[in-house]
């Protein structure tokens, strides 16, 4: 094996264990929002609902973004919400046991989850920025937008605010096409 090759399936190797971490994190999360309630009291709504700019989203006053968080408390009080966010943990939960599958196998050296990592990851990028949109859009409700949303950044806070989804899929499918080599290329031997 060459030494470029060597060192892509290395690269490949320290991805796989960097990913590993996060994904373990990230389902140690999960787990402690579950065992503490975190997703039913607790939550700050007022700062959740900066965090995400729901007053300038759906056009809010100040006053009005204060009557959805406490509209949020009071249906996260009665169990009103909480399908979406069993929905949410049970999807993330998934996807981060995949991740975890895919990132163990990269570091043990098996290249060819490459791909999955990749696809997972994308999805996970894919599946942040576009769910809470596409599961509340219909219902025009910032309510529903927040509960849909927290329970996911509750368990994904690493991932999102390492931004690894944005460049780890193309750095794993870049080492599996170095520690491949270049389809075609003859090897050299010396003479």
């Amino acid at each position: 094996m060459s030494k470029s090759k060597g060192r892509a399936l290395q690269a490949l190797r320290v991805l796989g264990a960097v990913s590993a971490g996060f994904a373990i994190v990230c389902l140690l999360l999960t787990v402690w929002t579950l065992a503490t309630d975190r997703f039913h009291t607790g939550i700050d709504w007022v700062e959740v609902a900066h965090r995400y700019d729901i007053q300038a989203t759906y056009n809010l006053s100040p006053v009005d973004v204060a009557l959805i968080a406490k509209q949020v408390t009071w249906a996260m009080q009665r169990g009103d919400l909480a399908p979406f966010a069993w929905v949410q943990i049970a999807i993330n939960t998934l996807l981060l046991g995949v991740l975890l599958v895919c990132a163990l196998q990269m570091m043990g050296g098996k290249r060819d989850y490459a791909w999955p990592f990749a696809l997972v990851m994308s999805g996970m990028a894919l599946y942040w920025y576009t769910a809470p949109t596409a599961l509340t859009q219909h219902m025009g409700d910032p309510v529903a937008f927040l509960m849909v949303t927290e329970p996911a950044w509750l368990s994904w806070s690493p991932i999102v605010a390492s931004h690894i989804w944005l460049w780890a899929p193309a750095l794993a499918l870049l080492c599996l096409a170095l520690s491949r080599g270049t389809a075609g290329a003859k090897e050299h031997t010396p003479t």
